[in-house]
């Protein structure tokens, strides 16, 4: 048996449709797009008054699935010739940045509608919004001197009167409180 025949239970797959020139034309789809809008004659006017004026309108974004549509290409397919092929990986990075040009200056022309422009940049391109946050925190107390003196000294007197029995001690479970009434574990626990 030949390295050409078929083996048994050996499956092919269809061959590629890749070729070469689809890296010109994926450029060529997306440079086709030379600005981010086109200008549009609009008549405008009211009942005794007629004007024209010149809008932007947003043209049509190209997209890496558009081109694949136009092709009859799954999209998956481009991501598989992304990995298979670096001159096709250099022609979708070019287009991508191309694509991305576009939607800024659209965006800052205000074209696009902003929310959308924000959507579709952080779901096409590699923008994403960002939030910085500085969670160093530094916290300085400075207490007089004499104030610290003065609070490790009533420190000092209270420590000494507990260990002197002069003050009360706090109430234990099972005991009495001041009405002779029993003291239970619950209690003490919801005491404050």
């Amino acid at each position: 048996m030949t390295a050409q025949e078929k083996k048994p239970g050996l499956k092919r797959g269809r061959p590629t449709d890749y070729k070469p020139e689809l890296c010109d034309d994926i450029l060529e789809f997306f440079g086709a797009t030379e600005e981010c809008y086109r200008e549009s004659e609009v008549t405008v006017g009211g009942k005794n008054w007629e004007r024209t004026e010149t809008k932007l309108l947003p043209t049509k974004l190209p997209t890496l699935e558009g081109w694949a549509c136009k092709h009859g290409i799954h999209p998956g397919t481009v991501w598989d010739w992304t990995q298979r092929h670096p001159d096709f990986a250099n022609a979708v990075t070019r287009a991508k940045a191309w694509q991305k040009q576009l939607l800024i200056q659209g965006g800052i022309m205000g074209v696009y509608d902003s929310k959308f422009a924000q959507f579709v940049a952080i779901n096409v391109t590699d923008m994403r919004n960002t939030l910085t946050v500085d969670n160093n925190l530094q916290l300085t107390l400075r207490r007089d001197p004499k104030e610290l003196e003065m609070m490790a000294e009533m420190a000092r007197e209270i420590g000494a009167r507990i260990a002197s029995g002069q003050l009360p001690q706090p109430p234990q479970s099972g005991g009495k409180d001041q009405q002779g009434e029993t003291i239970d574990a619950e209690m003490v626990g919801n005491s404050g």
